[in-house]
């Protein structure tokens, strides 16, 4: 079915293909990685004129209005707490800082602000972050610092609530963190440099902190970051898998008996997905960052020629002509050498490969059609689950498929292929 290719947006390489213009930005409600300074604090009313600070910013659109070229100020805020790796090299004692809060666009460049310079409500307790200026650029001698992101902040327990409710989309909202207990998480993210030297170790150290600290843990942002922590570590060692069975394919599809139809495929060198065929409609979308992987999908690229196969994720990428095939993790068996692998093709690659083609076409639309009925009725499958792609993997390297489906109107779908090469189309990561 065709359902997993609203997945397909998670290839880098997609997202590097769009104009920078395209893109509808909205910026992560908490930080990922330990900011260079945060702190508590009450917002004033005083405000400054700040300046820019030598910022680079645009004057086009932002969320706040048209955009435009204006004086830039801050805000004044009374610091109770202060944070961050950059927070030593403040003044002992600070007491006020200014912030200066900046707008970004549809494309997140950093524009003009042009709303009020009081972008706080005066006598508002809260948590922030922001870039620190040099201290050449501090206003009145007060540390003045710059916020790209104004509009998750202040950090209070009424934001976090929103956000919260935003992030869980319906689902159970869980507890929230007061002020200080987000301020001293923010203490246990690690730093950037950290992520970019070993991602997976900093991964693992939020992780331990997280069971050390299961009611902080299920709290909101860190019930976020730790979920987004987990699938980034399970997705990276997703990548790690060498698939056996990638490479270039020749298939024919038949139906119900009908003249077969030959075409091409050739797949990405990394999974892309995640695949479990047993997941029912009850279960978490996330494993867990410790369960074991049922199996995974690969990209596939069709057409009808060999020599016209992708050979790099390109500008000249057709999204139209891409599936999926999904294999089990492991075997199902091995007999004298041979390995018996099940999976499946999504029966969307053959209207890809064949868009002309009406029999085709129709057969793919209706079991789409079908499959979205039945989730959306909140249907469950019975019975055992029916995998019907079998792979079998020769000592020589050399690899057959075979997969006959059976449509819900009767019909017959019968997929044979042979990998002719093992050269895939890299994967962007």
């Amino acid at each position: 079915m065709n359902l997993i290719r609203s997945l397909a947006a998670a290839c880098a390489c997609a997202a590097a293909l769009v104009p920078a213009g395209a893109h509808a930005c909205s910026l992560a409600p908490f930080p990922a990685s330990r900011p260079g300074v945060y702190l508590v604090g009450t917002a004033m009313a005083d405000t400054l004129l700040a300046g820019t600070g030598g910022r680079e910013y645009g004057t086009g659109p932002g969320h706040s209005g048209p955009g435009g070229d204006r004086a830039v100020y801050g805000q004044v805020v009374r610091v109770e707490r202060l944070g961050g790796s950059r927070a030593a090299s403040l003044p002992a004692g600070t007491d006020r800082v200014v912030l200066v809060a900046w707008d970004y666009g549809p494309d997140c460049r950093t524009v003009v602000r042009t709303e009020t310079a009081r972008w706080v409500q005066p006598g508002t307790r809260g948590l922030f972050w922001a870039g620190l200026r040099p201290r050449e650029q501090w206003v009145n001698g007060l540390p003045t610092m710059d916020v790209g992101n104004p509009y998750h902040l202040p950090y209070t327990f009424e934001v976090a609530l929103r956000e919260a409710e935003n992030e869980q989309a319906g689902a159970d909202v869980p507890a929230v963190m007061s002020v200080d207990q987000a301020f001293d998480f923010l203490g246990v993210l690690p730093l950037w440099e950290e992520h970019e030297a070993n991602e997976e170790a900093a991964a693992l150290s939020l992780l331990a902190w997280a069971r050390e600290h299961p009611d902080l843990a299920r709290r909101f942002p860190a019930s976020m970051s730790v979920s987004h922590v987990e699938y980034g570590l399970r997705h990276t060692r997703l990548k790690r898998v060498e698939p056996p069975l990638a490479g270039s394919y020749r298939f024919t599809v038949s139906v119900d008996g009908d003249a077969p139809r030959t075409f091409f495929a050739r797949t990405r060198s990394a999974p892309t997905t995640e695949w479990d065929p047993w997941r029912s409609l009850d279960d978490p979308y996330f494993p867990g960052v410790d369960a074991p992987l049922r199996g995974y999908s690969l990209l596939l690229t069709a057409t009808t020629t060999a020599d016209s196969l992708p050979i790099v994720c390109g500008p000249d990428r057709d999204i139209r002509r891409e599936g999926y095939v999904s294999v089990l993790a492991a075997p199902d068996s091995v007999t004298d050498g041979v390995q018996l692998w099940r999976g499946e093709m999504e029966l969307g690659l053959l209207a890809d490969a064949f868009p002309f083609d009406s029999v085709l076409v129709r057969l793919n639309r209706a079991e789409d059609q079908r499959m979205s009925q039945r989730i959306m009725a909140g249907e469950r499958n019975e019975g055992p689950v029916v995998i019907p792609g079998r792979f079998l993997l020769r000592p020589d390297g050399s690899v057959t498929m075979e997969q006959v489906t059976v449509l819900g109107d009767g019909r017959r779908v019968v997929i044979r292929g042979e990998r002719i090469s093992r050269v895939t189309v890299p994967d962007p990561g």
